[in-house]
């Protein structure tokens, strides 16, 4: 369901409010400065996502790509139990605030948050890294049914600088 796009895609600065998903681009997602990206649906993405640092993303869609997230501002996103944000070879990286709902999924790479972070859900990842303040809720109900890999190892380190 949804559309394609056989290329990068790109919302450019001071579009303002834009709708996206569901969609499966063959490419990159770039969304410049002075936007808030409503995510409706799932997008898959076959190569990066970088969001500049003056945009910000709400809804529930979930967001998958091949290769790294580079997200900028996330408040009010997510709906519990159904959510995902999966690079499936790449890292997912927050530069700006977090304050989210979902599945973090990065079997491969890390989860990393710039700035202050608020997550109820889970993140599957090889490593978390937190730069600033953390607040993380396990919320167990958001994997039942996923069937995510695991090799039976929850958290291998813990450390707090």
């Amino acid at each position: 369901m949804g559309g394609n796009w056989t290329s990068d895609y790109i919302i450019p600065s001071g579009m303002g409010y834009v709708c996206l998903g569901p969609l499966y681009i063959d490419g990159n997602l770039n969304i410049e400065m002075n936007n808030t990206v409503n995510i409706t649906g799932t997008l898959y993405v076959e190569g990066v996502i970088n969001v500049a640092l003056g945009a910000e993303f709400v809804g529930g869609g979930s967001i998958i790509s091949v290769g790294d997230m580079w997200l900028a501002k996330a408040t009010n996103f997510g709906i519990e139990n159904s959510t995902i944000l999966a690079s499936l070879t790449g890292d997912i990286y927050f530069k700006k605030e977090v304050d989210i709902t979902a599945v973090l999924y990065s079997p491969y790479g890390s989860v990393i948050f710039d700035k202050d972070a608020i997550l109820t859900g889970t993140i599957v990842a090889d490593s978390i890294v937190t730069k600033k303040e953390g607040a993380f809720v396990f919320n167990e109900c958001s994997m039942l049914d996923l069937n995510l890999p695991d090799d039976g190892a929850h958290i291998r380190e813990w450390k707090l600088d």
